[in-house]
C-alpha cells in the first residue's frame, strides 16, 4: 500500500517557542525551528513566541505571537513560472511578508486574504495586523492590492512605502 505524502514546501527558520501546525485533516503537529511545513497546513505561533517561515521560492513571513496563518495553495517550479502562485490566509495576528521569487516573476501570483480583505503582492514587503475589530495592512516596499473580500471589484493600489490601509470590522 503506497501513503500520500504531503510536499514539503518551506522550512521554519525560527521559532521562539514551539509552533503548532494543524493539517488539512485537523491532525495537529508541534514544530520548532528547522522543522518543514506543508500546503493547507495551518501554522499557530504561541503567546509570547515568534515565528519565521521561509518558503521555497525565498519568500518569508514573519508571524507575531498569537498569529494563524493557513498555506491555501503553494505551486513553484523553476521551470514553469507561469503557473507560479501562492494564497495565504491569516485568521489573526501580526505578520510581515517579504515576497519571493513567485511574485518576482508573475506579479498577480501571491495573494494573502484576511477575515476581511484580499491583498495582492506585487514584488513587495508589506506588514500587518489582524484582530477582531481591525485590520491594518501597511506597504513596506513595492505595491500592493487590497480589496474587500466582499467585493474585490473596489480595490486600492497602494505604491508608496508607509502608506496603509485600515479596515474597521465592525463596520465593514
Amino acid at each position: 500500500m503506497k501513503i500520500a505524502v504531503a510536499e514539503e514546501i518551506g522550512v521554519i527558520s525560527l521559532a521562539t517557542k514551539d509552533v503548532v501546525i494543524l493539517d488539512s485533516k485537523g491532525n495537529q503537529r508541534t514544530a520548532k525551528t528547522g522543522d518543514n511545513f506543508n500546503q493547507n497546513d495551518t501554522i499557530i505561533t504561541p503567546k509570547g513566541g515568534k515565528t519565521q517561515l521561509l518558503f521555497k521560492d525565498q519568500m518569508t513571513i514573519n508571524l507575531s505571537q498569537g498569529s494563524e496563518l493557513k498555506v491555501d495553495e503553494f505551486v513553484f517550479s523553476n521551470d514553469n513560472q507561469q503557473d507560479n502562485k501562492l494564497t495565504t490566509s491569516i485568521k489573526k495576528g501580526a505578520f510581515k511578508f517579504i515576497s519571493g521569487k513567485i511574485s518576482d516573476q508573475n506579479p498577480e501570483a501571491m495573494k494573502v486574504k484576511t477575515p476581511k480583505t484580499q491583498i495582492a503582492i506585487r514584488g513587495t514587503s508589506v506588514i500587518g495586523d489582524i484582530k477582531e475589530d481591525s485590520e491594518n495592512i501597511v506597504l513596506l516596499d513595492g505595491i500592493i492590492e487590497v480589496a474587500p473580500i466582499d467585493n474585490p471589484a473596489v480595490s486600492q493600489i497602494i505604491n508608496q512605502s508607509g502608506f496603509a490601509v485600515v479596515v474597521d470590522v465592525a463596520s465593514g
